[in-house]
């Protein structure tokens, strides 16, 4: 079967064989590649926070699902963000407070 002019649209070509039916193929859609492990640790921020693009999101989800380390990875940073969600300075012990200033003071000069 020849085929006249094609039009592409995303993912779908359509095209008219010499009797003037119109034929539709499916191709498989266009995606970038699953992102790296480093890139989720990247990305794990602006994922809590919603602040990828859909495209992303769906990747960075693509590689949790596939990833077991990337996932417990994940799921400690999770926890790590509901636990201190809950802690309020005044509820602080003044010396574990003074203790994790100091150790932040010293993370800066380095």
């Amino acid at each position: 079967m020849s085929t006249l002019p094609r039009t592409q649209i995303p993912a779908i070509t359509i095209a008219a064989d010499v009797t003037g039916s119109t034929v539709v193929y499916r191709s498989p859609p266009v995606r970038p590649p699953i992102i790296s492990c480093t890139e989720l640790v990247e990305l794990v921020s602006d994922y809590v926070e919603d602040r990828l693009s859909v495209q992303e999101r769906l990747r960075f989800e693509e590689h949790l699902a596939v990833c077991g380390p990337c996932r417990a990875y994940f799921d400690q940073m999770r926890e790590t963000i509901r636990l201190t969600g809950e802690l309020r300075e005044e509820t602080l012990d003044p010396a574990l407070r003074e203790a994790a200033v100091e150790a932040f003071r010293g993370w800066k000069e380095t």
